[in-house]
C-alpha cells in the first residue's frame, strides 16, 4: 500500500529535503538580518527556534525516510524526533504565555498551532508506520505542508512584524512627509 511505501514516496521525500532546507536559510537570514530586535525579546527568539526546529524535524523527517530503513525503523525515528520538539516547544510555549496582556489572546493561540499542527501530524506517521495502520505516510505530507506554511508565517513575523511594531526603523509617516518633513 502506497502509505506505508517510503519507495513510492522517494519524490515528495526528496523535495521536502531541498525546499524545507531552502526555507530554512531563508529564515537564518530574517534572524541575521533582525537579530538585536529579536534578542531583546526573548518570546520571539523563542518563536525562531521554534520555527527552525518544525523545519529541521520535516528535514531529518524526510532525509531518514530515503534512507534504506525498514516502514517500524523509520516510525520509531520519526516518533524519537518529533515527540520531543513537540514536548519541548509546547512546554516553552505555555510558561511563556501570550506576548503582551493587550495582545488578543488569539495571537497566543496561533504561534501554539503554527508549531503543533506541523508536528503532531508527523508523530501519528511515526505511530502509523509502526502499527501499520491509520494513514502513514499521507499525516508526514500533511505535517510538512503546514510545516512549510507555518514557517512562511512566522519568517514574516520575525522579519516584517517585528521592525513593524518595534517603531525605531519606520521612518516618517505620511502626514511627516506632506509637511515636508
Amino acid at each position: 500500500m502506497r502509505a506505508y511505501d517510503l519507495e513510492s514516496w522517494a519524490g515528495f521525500l526528496t523535495a521536502v529535503v531541498g525546499a524545507g532546507a531552502g526555507l530554512a536559510g531563508l529564515i537564518f537570514v530574517a534572524l541575521s538580518i533582525n537579530l538585536d530586535r529579536l534578542a531583546a525579546r526573548p518570546k520571539l527568539a523563542a518563536r525562531a527556534g521554534e520555527t527552525l526546529a518544525v523545519l529541521l524535524l520535516a528535514v531529518i523527517g524526510s532525509a531518514v525516510g530515503l534512507m534504506p530503513i525498514s516502514r517500524i525503523g523509520f516510525g520509531i525515528v520519526l516518533l524519537a524526533v518529533a515527540t520531543p520538539i513537540c514536548l519541548v516547544t509546547l512546554n516553552l510555549q505555555l510558561r511563556q504565555g501570550p506576548d503582551s496582556p493587550d495582545h488578543p489572546y488569539w495571537w497566543f493561540l496561533s504561534r501554539i498551532a503554527v508549531t503543533q499542527f506541523a508536528v503532531l501530524p508527523l508523530m501519528l506517521a511515526g505511530l502509523s508506520m509502526i502499527i501499520g495502520k491509520g494513514g502513514g505516510l499521507f499525516w508526514l505530507g500533511a505535517g510538512v505542508l503546514v510545516a512549510f506554511a507555518g514557517s512562511v508565517y512566522n519568517g514574516w513575523i520575525l522579519l516584517v512584524e517585528v521592525v513593524r511594531n518595534d517603531g525605531t526603523d519606520l521612518g516618517p509617516g505620511p502626514e511627516v512627509l506632506s509637511e515636508g518633513g
